[in-house]
């Protein structure tokens, strides 16, 4: 089905982040980016969220006192998650002396006026992938965008470096990863969980003969895969039904109907809005044997 149209911002954050090729980071990201919305601007100015990870949002700040300060309050911020965001996913949210004091930044300062800046090696990022959040990132409330662009850019360098050291990326989620699935196919650990489950396995069964069924019993995460997993069989099927068509024109009507649940998730359409202009996407022998060719 297609993508429903963002209507509160951590909606807009995660369109960003999806447009942007970071799917599996969305969520962490919203967390972290929303962290200016929670606190205010005033403790937006010396506290700073660096990263979401097991249920938990650690934040930098300037000094212990602030952190101990800002610990009380901590419930205060998980319940502004929780109710205003409908973040669920947020437990607890932890206090690190950082990178904000102004002690670290008067160094810093020094360090670059007396010339020893120190140089420090860089991957270059994904052009394209940071040209279009750039662009998306326009789209949000003016306070987020500064924090969702300096978040979008740490993931493409994180990305960027994994390749570098010869990762692949995940075929569902665009995560770099160093596992295969059993095809040997790149495929990140989480999504590899996922595909060997019998409710995403029994998912993507059902969406690969029905492409508009229900998949609310499973996560987002989860019916991505099952995705991946139904284009996978029709694209099986596509090359069985192939040969047969070709010898016995009985079957075309199999293999046209194969051919329009995989169009309908590889667009991400409804399946009753897939025209005969979309068949031109099919591999070139299977178009050809359907007419469209």
């Amino acid at each position: 089905m297609a993508a429903k149209k963002p209507h509160s911002m951590t909606d807009l954050v995660g369109e960003v982040f999806k447009k942007g090729g970071i799917k599996r980071s969305i969520k962490k990201a919203e967390v972290v980016v929303l962290w200016h919305q929670v606190v205010g601007p005033e403790l937006a100015k010396f506290t700073t969220a660096r990263s979401f990870k097991d249920n938990t949002l650690f934040v930098e700040v300037p000094d212990s006192e602030t952190g101990t300060h800002l610990t009380i309050q901590r419930q205060k911020f998980l319940d502004v998650y929780k109710v205003k965001f409908g973040i669920k996913d947020l437990k607890d949210i932890r206090f690190r002396v950082g990178g904000n004091s102004r002690e670290h930044e008067s160094k810093q300062q020094a360090n670059k006026d007396a010339g020893y800046t120190a140089k420090k090696h860089s991957i270059p990022v994904d052009a394209v992938a940071l040209s279009k959040l750039s662009k998306d990132v326009t789209d949000l409330p003016e306070p987020l965008i500064q924090p969702t662009m300096r978040l979008a850019r740490s993931l493409l360098e994180r990305r960027a470096q994994r390749q570098a050291e010869g990762w692949q990326i995940c075929e569902v989620c665009e995560t770099p990863t160093d596992t295969v699935s059993e095809h040997k196919r790149p495929m990140c650990n989480v999504c590899l969980h996922h595909s060997k489950t019998a409710k995403v396995e029994r998912a993507a069964t059902n969406l690969s003969v029905q492409p508009d069924v229900d998949t609310s019993h499973i996560t987002e995460d989860e019916r991505r895969v099952a995705i991946y997993l139904a284009k996978m069989i029709l694209t099986h099927h596509m090359q069985v039904l192939l040969p047969q068509t070709l010898s016995d024109p009985t079957f075309r009507d199999y293999l046209e109907f194969a051919a329009k649940c995989y169009l309908a998730h590889d667009m991400d359409k409804p399946i009753q809005d897939i025209t005969e202009d979309h068949y031109n996407k099919l591999e070139p022998k299977v178009a050809r044997v359907l007419g469209y060719w």
